[in-house]
C-alpha cells in the first residue's frame, strides 16, 4: 500500500469517523462516514478509486489529517499518471 493523498478534516468540515467495536489495543478499527468520503473526494477521484483497492486511516501524528492509501502492485503507468493529475495538491 502506498500513500497517494492526505485529507485535512478541518477543510472538509465533517467529522470523518468513529471508532468501531475492535477491542484490540494495538489495532483499532475505523469506519469512515459515507458523507465524509463524498465531501472529501471529488467525483473524478471516487470514479478512479471505484475498482481499485484503497484504504483510509488517520495520520499517526497529525490528528485532523486522514491518509489515503492504494494498492500499488496492480497499477499501470496510466494509473500513476491519473493519480498524479487527480490527487495533486493545489500549490499557489
Amino acid at each position: 500500500m502506498r500513500k497517494i493523498h492526505e485529507i485535512d478534516c478541518v477543510e472538509v468540515g465533517i467529522h470523518p469517523y468513529g471508532q468501531v467495536g475492535s477491542r484490540r489495543r494495538h489495532r483499532p478499527s475505523y469506519k469512515f462516514k459515507a458523507e465524509f468520503i463524498e465531501a472529501a473526494l471529488s467525483n473524478g477521484q471516487l470514479m478512479f478509486l471505484e475498482d481499485k483497492h484503497w484504504r483510509m486511516r488517520p495520520h499517526p501524528r497529525h490528528n485532523p489529517t486522514i491518509e489515503l492509501f492504494i494498492e500499488e502492485e496492480e497499477l499501470t503507468a496510466r494509473d500513476w499518471t491519473v493519480i498524479g493529475l487527480l490527487f495533486q495538491r493545489n500549490k499557489a
